[in-house]
């Protein structure tokens, strides 16, 4: 029992130092792709890194860089091709990021600002993503199909299968504030754009 319980705090620990490790850097437009678009209600869902620039020593809210970079997505996406973003839309930004880690609280406090200043250009939402330290590959395949046909029942905490519908009743079945009268960008991130992010889109 002692060797697990080593083996569990020597795990945790370097996950620890794997998350923290990784600060903020500038959105990214090579890790943005569109994942699903409605053209009758005219929604989009994007996913793609922080949404964060820095200059000076100055970390911002890369709301320029969202408007350059989507509509260039949306042209070369391999969802449809050819698509036109229109120029003005409602930003629903959707961050994973957790705020027990201080440089990803810290990126949240940005994001939460931007949209406390500026509520007309949309909203900031935070579905906090902690993960688990198992890898799903190192469980018995029969085990491993149980668990994930049951997710409900157990992720009380990141609640991914019941917010990947939640994204896709957004896009299609229409986003539940009737005061929007335009069309609506959903912008899902991690830090990277990668694994807590991909973990919402798989």
């Amino acid at each position: 029992m002692k060797q697990y319980l080593l083996l569990l705090f020597a795990l945790l620990f370097v996950t620890t130092l794997i998350i923290d490790g990784v600060a903020c850097s500038d959105i990214d437009f090579y890790r943005i792709r569109l994942l699903d678009y409605n053209p009758t209600l005219n929604h989009w869902l994007f996913r793609g890194n922080e949404p964060l620039t820095k200059t000076n020593g100055k970390t911002t809210f890369a709301y320029d860089k969202i408007k350059e970079y989507l509509p260039k997505v949306a042209k070369s996406n391999d969802y449809k091709s050819n698509l036109t973003l229109p120029n003005d839309y409602y930003l629903i930004d959707i961050s994973f990021l957790t705020d027990i880690i201080e440089h990803e609280r810290n990126d949240l406090k940005v994001e939460e600002a931007f949209f406390r200043d500026y509520p007309q250009l949309g909203k900031f939402i935070h579905w906090q993503i902690l993960g688990s330290i198992l890898n799903a590959t190192d469980v018995p395949e029969i085990l491993r199909k149980e668990i994930a046909l049951h997710e409900k029942s157990w992720d009380k905490i990141d609640h991914l299968a019941k917010r990947v519908e939640l994204l896709h009743d957004y896009v299609w079945k229409g986003y539940p504030d009737n005061s929007i009268n335009k069309p609506i960008v959903i912008y899902i991130h991690c830090e990277a754009g990668m694994d807590r992010t991909g973990g919402k889109v798989l």
